[in-house]
């Protein structure tokens, strides 16, 4: 099976959301994939603002687990560099929240 498309966007934070919503409404209606590397989400998971502070442990597959190398000026530690994954990207995990578009 082959498929074409005029546009693919790699990434589903809200950048990448915007932008393929945006390139599908336009007057020419062109066909548009958006690819995420990271799994769904569950919305009863991360749909709650209150349980923001714990979607990032709670949820490890929503994380790239990301560190930096030792920082020669913060006594060698290791910094935690988190970065989403999933639908949403990094907002699953840095107290953004899920929108959904309604059409008015």
């Amino acid at each position: 099976m082959t498929t074409s498309y005029d546009f693919i966007i790699v990434g589903s934070g809200p950048a990448g959301c915007l932008l393929s919503s945006t390139l599908a409404k336009t007057k020419a209606k062109p066909s548009v994939l958006l690819i995420e590397a990271g799994p769904g989400s569950n919305p009863a998971d991360v749909d709650w603002v209150a349980d923001r502070y714990l979607t990032f442990a709670q949820h490890p597959s929503l994380n790239w687990q990301y560190k930096t190398v030792p920082q020669k000026h913060l006594n060698e530690r290791v910094v935690d560099y988190s970065r989403g994954r999933g639908l949403g990207g990094s907002t699953n995990i840095n107290f953004g929240m899920l929108c959904e578009g309604v059409a008015g």
